[in-house]
């Protein structure tokens, strides 16, 4: 029998979650089964199971992909508009935040995992870490670009991290339309 390739492992992988993603933002996370998630990947359950050992464990995987992206771009975006302040590189994270769920329908995602991490205290700690890590990264960025102190760049940064959580939440319950319509105090300045 041919080797599988990790490659093919990971396509697979892949597939299986974006089809959950698909069954979760339908239908949430507790009406959406192991079953459902087969049915919208065409697999079979002995092949999902391969890859995951039931719903939460999907749930774990689509939640850290988000989070992994956010806080990967915020350094990114860090890295690249630092030197321009706090202020564009949160337009610059929003406008990847609004890209995504557009994609991917993250931020249904993210509203879905924020519920869910009530209930399940090793996501509640991933989305803090997720969320301290970010907040970390702007504190930094106004210590470096407006002298601010390390109390006042604190509060700043949490307060810029809540702006996207909002912004966020915005794009999960709003249309489309509505959701980028006037993000011109963010999104929109961050390529100027």
């Amino acid at each position: 029998m041919p080797k599988v390739t990790a490659e093919y492992r990971d396509a697979r992988r892949t597939h299986l979650l974006d089809a959950a993603r698909r069954c979760f933002v339908r239908d949430g996370f507790h009406a959406t089964s192991m079953a459902d998630v087969c049915r919208e990947a065409g697999v079979s359950a002995g092949v999902a199971y391969l890859y995951f050992a039931g719903k939460d464990d999907i749930i774990t995987a689509i939640a850290e992909q988000n989070l992994d992206g956010i806080v990967q771009s915020a350094h990114r975006l860090a890295d690249e508009h630092g030197h321009r302040g706090a202020d564009v590189v949160l337009s610059e994270l929003l406008a990847y935040i609004r890209d995504e769920h557009q994609a991917h329908d993250t931020a249904a995602i993210a509203l879905l995992t924020w519920s869910e991490s009530l209930r399940n205290k090793a996501l509640a700690e991933r989305l803090d870490a997720a969320f301290t890590e970010v907040s970390k990264i702007f504190a930094e960025l106004l210590r470096n670009t407006q002298a601010t102190s390390e109390t006042e760049a604190s509060a700043t940064a949490s307060t810029l991290a809540y702006t996207f959580i909002g912004y966020v939440m915005r794009l999960a319950t709003q249309t489309t339309d509505a959701a980028s319509h006037n993000d011109g105090a963010f999104v929109g300045q961050a390529g100027e």
